[in-house]
């Protein structure tokens, strides 16, 4: 798993166990996108979720190898 941290700079984690949750507080401005994107293979079920102050704004669960999904912050 790799993602974008706090900094803006790039962090990897190796074999992380699953289920696989991270909390990145920033700040960001409007019209701000976040996108989260998987590949896997073979192709497994994965849910991605993206929450804003603890609320889930966007969920959404894929069967495919690839995928990605994106949120513009309001």
């Amino acid at each position: 798993i790799t993602f974008d941290n706090e900094t803006g700079g790039l962090t990897s984690v190796d074999n992380p166990e699953l289920p696989f949750t991270k909390t990145i507080t920033r700040t960001v401005d409007k019209y701000t996108i976040i996108t989260l994107g998987y590949f896997v293979n073979p192709a497994q079920t994965v849910k991605l979720e993206i929450l804003v102050n603890n609320e889930v704004v966007k969920s959404q669960t894929y069967t495919s190898s690839n995928s990605s999904m994106s949120y513009i912050f309001q």
